[in-house]
């Protein structure tokens, strides 16, 4: 086959030695990081891919295609140049939030710029983010031991309260990271819900790609209580078939995403309200 398959974010290679094994006559794994590219290097040639695989070490926003080929758009001053416009565009610039590599940019550049055809396929092709409204770290009435050693002390409840209110100000709108299958399963206050939907294919428009985006979800309280933070994760679509998950439980390797809100705000059990995500 004369498919040529670009692999941004390409890491060590192995989305590069899948794509020339599934028959790509010609993969560029396209790495920022330099000693990452190298080990990239090394690994594809170790493994018999020296040939099928370019590995590029450069932003993908500074490769161009020579003599600007593949019909999306004016390609120019880079710091690495590839032969042809890419059939195939497979990607990993991914992290627990979705969109903190600068992956809407990456596509939206990709397209604008030639790098990848117009009819291109993606992989993955589109991603739906969830979300769920939950009370994480309440620390009011935490009972310490305040003894003076020996197992002979005595247990008092503290209110802790306060932390909460620093840890808001210090983390909010900051994002970090959370497992929600290690909490009980009553710090979730809502169903989750779809918070999102992102299609990378190259049906988008890149400007409408890459724009920002605004939903309200009506959901409705499962309990009575006070939301403190939002829980994200993510479905990966392969192709129409193929899916990843980050949610609760799904990956070993990411976590959920997890942003405080600056105030609580309450909601009772069978009750609707809007969220603006």
């Amino acid at each position: 086959t004369t498919t040529t398959t670009t692999a941004t974010g390409a890491g060590t290679g192995l989305l590069a030695m899948y794509a020339a094994r599934a028959g790509a006559g010609k993969v560029v794994a396209v790495e920022a990081t330099s000693t990452m590219a190298k080990v990239a290097q090394v690994v594809t040639r170790k493994h018999g891919f020296g040939r099928a695989v370019d590995v590029v070490n450069a932003f993908s926003h500074d490769v161009v295609v020579r003599g600007g080929g593949g019909g999306g758009g004016a390609a120019g001053g880079g710091s690495a140049t590839i032969g042809t416009a890419a059939d195939v565009l497979v990607a990993e610039i991914f992290d627990y939030q979705l969109l903190g590599e600068r992956a809407l940019t990456t596509f939206a550049d990709a397209f604008a710029r030639g790098l990848v055809k117009k009819d291109a396929v993606v992989v993955p092709a589109r991603a739906t983010v969830w979300a769920q409204l939950v009370n994480l770290h309440d620390r009011s009435n935490v009972a310490i031991d305040v003894g003076g050693g020996g197992g002979g002390g005595s247990h008092h409840s503290v209110n802790l309260d306060v932390w909460d209110t620093y840890q808001r100000e210090l983390l909010q709108p900051s994002w970090q990271g959370v497992r929600l299958e290690e909490h009980a399963a009553d710090v979730a206050l809502t169903a989750p819900f779809k918070a999102a939907e992102f299609d990378f294919s190259a049906s988008q428009p890149p400007q409408k790609l890459a724009a920002p985006c605004q939903r309200v979800a009506t959901v409705t309280g499962l309990r009575d209580g006070s939301w403190n933070a939002v829980v994200y994760w993510y479905h990966l679509h392969l192709d129409d078939e193929a899916v990843v998950s980050t949610g609760p439980g799904a990956s070993r390797a990411w976590t959920q995403a997890l942003q405080y809100m600056t105030t609580p705000l309450p909601i009772r059990r069978g009750e609707t309200t809007k969220v603006v995500v």
